[in-house]
């Protein structure tokens, strides 16, 4: 049963999140900002050994 609310709390705050972003107009700039710094790391280390990310 937790298990199912933290999934259901997750769902809801992307829906959330998407709300805020395509009705709003509101964007959490600094989580941008922090995956604009992750994923070229984290490609990098995948290229390394031989796997890819996801296409968006």
């Amino acid at each position: 049963m937790p298990a199912q609310l933290i999934c259901l709390a997750h769902n809801l705050m992307r829906l959330c999140e998407r709300w805020l972003k395509t009705d709003q107009g509101i964007v959490n700039e600094a989580e941008v900002r922090r995956r604009d710094q992750r994923v070229p790391v984290l490609a990098s280390r995948l290229e390394k050994q031989g796997q890819s990310l996801p296409e968006p």
